[in-house]
């Protein structure tokens, strides 16, 4: 039985978030694009956001029924740092530093 393809979304990201320096493993890196995703529509509007784990295996296409690997995954990215320039009022260049996820 040949499986359905899921269709593609794009979650487009500013240049600076792109540019992290972190060692992250692919399923770290697709949890927090999945994470982005699922919160992106209310970004702004709500301090929480949450998602079952159901839904977030299927955005990464994990197939496992390993979830302890997705929880020490996630893990790791609260336990990450990304550091970012911004530019300010006047065009000069400040960096921030964050945990990946909160």
């Amino acid at each position: 039985m040949k499986k359905q393809k899921t269709p593609q979304a794009i979650v487009k990201k500013s240049v600076g978030a792109i540019h992290i320096e972190a060692k992250l493993s692919l399923v770290e890196r697709k949890l927090s694009n999945a994470l982005l995703f699922n919160a992106y529509e209310n970004l702004l509007l709500n301090k929480q956001h949450s998602i079952d784990i159901k839904t977030m295996s299927a955005l990464i296409g994990f197939e496992s029924k390993n979830t302890s690997e997705l929880k020490g995954a996630i893990e790791k990215l609260v336990s990450t740092t990304i550091k970012w320039n911004i530019f300010d009022e006047k065009g000069e260049e400040e960096w921030e530093i964050s945990s990946l996820l909160a």
